[in-house]
């Protein structure tokens, strides 16, 4: 965990870039560096998000990169308290409710769907953690839409018990690999567990 730590800590390309494929490696990389307990990498992750400021408008439209980043931006912000990356959750936050397609999920990038990709046009690999970007945002105290949040939670929640959560908008898929959407969405149904009212549901969710 050390040598990586360091790694990741040192590693300006991997931290800094903004190259479009790259995004998601930094959020990972964030979170990783977060994950480990040790306030020595807080620097390396608070100059990462610093890099967005102070013109978050032009962080663009992109799922999965907004999804990944906004959870690790709501993470940092919950282990630090750092207000100065809370436009940053709030623009990632107004962009999935500007581009929530069918009341449900997210596409690739953009604000149109693409019918002619998968079911519906919608990409629940990068969608799924624009909802959990959404319930920590929640956490965080920025404002979140509520048609937003509870019509993508409402999507998700209904493939809960019914094999892998698929890849767009049709029924739950077979098998034993999901590309990851398993795994987020149960950490999304944890989080959700957590909520005032029949938090139970929830739970269930998260164990099926």
């Amino acid at each position: 965990v050390k040598d990586a730590a360091a790694f990741y800590s040192t590693n300006k390309k991997l931290l800094i870039s903004k190259d479009c494929d790259e995004f998601t490696g930094s959020a990972l990389a964030c979170l990783f560096l977060l994950s480990t307990g040790d306030d020595a990498y807080l620097p390396c992750v608070k100059k990462y998000f610093e890099s967005y400021l102070p013109d978050v408008t032009k962080i663009g439209h992109n799922t999965w990169n907004n999804g990944y980043n906004g959870i690790a931006c709501a993470e940092y912000y919950l282990r630090t308290g750092d207000t100065n990356v809370l436009p940053i959750l709030q623009h990632y936050c107004d962009d999935a409710a500007l581009r929530l397609n069918f009341d449900s999920g997210w596409n690739h990038w953009g604000c149109l769907p693409g019918p002619w990709y998968v079911a519906g046009g919608l990409l629940n690999a990068a969608g799924a953690q624009v909802l959990t970007t959404l319930l920590l945002a929640k956490e965080c105290g920025v404002n979140v839409d509520e048609k937003t949040l509870l019509g993508s939670l409402r999507f998700f929640y209904r493939f809960a018990g019914r094999g892998t959560v698929p890849y767009g908008d049709h029924r739950g898929e077979g098998g034993l690999g999901s590309n990851g959407k398993d795994g987020t969405i149960a950490a999304a149904m944890h989080i959700s567990s957590n909520a005032a009212a029949t938090p139970e549901i929830y739970t269930m969710a998260r164990n099926h």
